[in-house]
């Protein structure tokens, strides 16, 4: 006797992702001696025998259909299920097999360039070195990465493109030494804290042609020990500076010139201990800082002339949602929602204006979605989350589960068009008499 025929399951009726394990299969298939009797689940590609615990029994045995509820296994990721068909004799059926994204965090990665290098010619951009620390958006949605290992800033379109790059070890202008944090303004201006030289300088987006710079070493008004991080508050014409080794943040205008500090060492409220990331709600004006010693997000007010009054704080060193391990970078988007990466737990948690908890991406890993010590972070204006992972030497693009979903089924199906139209080529040249299919050499 045969084993059943035309086995057949989809997943959630054909969709490509999904933010609930719990899932509906449409399974079929037939049998024309004995009929169908029974159906087994899996996501271990393992062929069951027809003893083994876990068959469903179809009553009457006859051609089957039917959709049946499954819990898909858990974690985030793809996942493949798959479905053998038994007759009344015992035969099983070859597998029926299906894949599905589970992403209960609400994100998925639509995007991801870089690799590992050290070029310094401009063929060379999308290679960064190891650390790789600062990443901004400006208003066209281009992202600018600070490559720390290379001495440089790269600029790349939306999509990942390269379109320039500048700079290189030193300590003239324009030269960096160990950059860091990074925030470009409404007007293209580029703001890079050049940390170990112990100063801030501003570059023109278009092409990283330098205006000017300010600070040196010290402690003193507008002096600097190892500035790390930056953000531009744009609505009020403010730039911020997390003075790390000061345990402090400065507060200047445009041109840098000094307006005011405020934060002390210590794990007290307001106090920092070697602060890394900075952000600015353009909404109002409130600032967050990544106190990253104290593994804790602390927010100012900023709304008057007096010294900024720490608002709410949340944090504490841990694994758990809410907790941190070395935070480092940090952004807000248009509706106030805070980002933060969790360096030390390989992870990048969403939280409310007050820091109430909301979703969490991520774990240690080289695929996509996974990150190895992620830092910099920004949102453009239409939302989408762009990543510096730094050890994995690229940078990740995530977009809510709906846009997400939508892009990657775009990308999917351009993907696919593109690989037909190329075999149709090789089938047309390999049957056209004379012609050959031709190699391009490897440069």
């Amino acid at each position: 006797l045969a084993a059943p025929q035309n086995p057949y399951m989809i997943i959630n009726h054909g969709a490509f992702m999904t933010n609930l394990p719990d899932v509906v299969l449409t399974v079929s298939a037939n049998d024309v001696d004995s009929g169908v009797a029974g159906y087994f689940i899996s996501e271990a590609p393992t062929t069951p025998t027809a003893s083994t615990p876990g068959w469903v029994d179809v009553e009457p045995v006859g051609k089957f259909g039917a959709t049946a509820p499954y819990t898909l296994s858990p974690g985030d990721g793809k996942k493949t299920v798959y479905v053998w068909f038994k007759d009344g004799s015992g035969n099983i059926s070859a597998p029926a097999t299906n894949s599905i994204l589970l992403n209960t965090s609400g994100y998925v990665c639509v995007n991801v360039w870089g690799k590992a290098g050290s070029g310094a010619h401009l063929l060379h951009g999308g290679e960064f070195g190891t650390p790789s620390f600062g990443l901004s958006c400006d208003q066209n949605g281009n992202v600018y990465v600070v490559d720390t290992g290379n001495c440089r800033v790269q600029k790349f379109d939306n999509a990942g493109n390269f379109v320039h790059l500048w700079g290189m070890f030193g300590t003239a202008p324009a030269n960096f030494h160990n950059p860091t944090g990074i925030a470009v303004d409404e007007k293209g201006v580029v703001y890079v804290c050049d940390t170990n030289n112990h100063r801030v300088q501003r570059f023109d987006a278009k092409m990283g042609s330098y205006l000017s710079k300010w600070g040196r070493q010290g402690g003193g008004e507008g002096q600097f020990n190892a500035p790390w991080g930056v953000a531009v508050d744009n609505t009020r014409g403010y730039v911020y500076v997390v003075d790390s080794a000061n345990f402090r943040i400065q507060k200047f205008d445009r041109s840098g010139e000094f307006v005011m500090s405020w934060g002390s060492f210590g794990n007290a409220d307001g106090q920092l201990y070697f602060a890394r990331g900075i952000a600015v709600d353009e909404n109002d004006g409130a600032v967050y800082v990544v106190d990253m010693g104290n593994h804790r997000v602390q927010k100012f007010d900023t709304s008057t002339n007096f010294l900024p009054q720490l608002l709410v704080k949340w944090g504490t060193k841990g694994q758990e949602p809410g907790q941190f391990w070395n935070p480092w970078g940090i952004t807000v988007d248009r509706d106030g929602f805070v980002y933060v990466t969790d360096t030390g737990n390989h992870r990048v948690q969403k939280f409310d204006r007050d820091g109430n908890f909301e979703t969490q991406w991520g774990g240690f890993g080289g695929g996509r979605g996974q990150f190895n010590f992620p830092y910099g972070l920004a949102v453009d204006r239409r939302g989408a989350i762009f990543v510096l992972d730094s050890s994995n030497f690229r940078v990740q693009q995530f977009m809510t589960a709906d846009e997400g979903e939508l892009q990657l089924r775009e990308q999917a199906e351009v993907a696919e068009s593109e690989a037909s139209a190329l075999e149709e080529k090789k089938t047309i040249q390999q049957e056209t008499p004379g012609t050959h299919l031709l190699s391009t050499p490897k440069p």
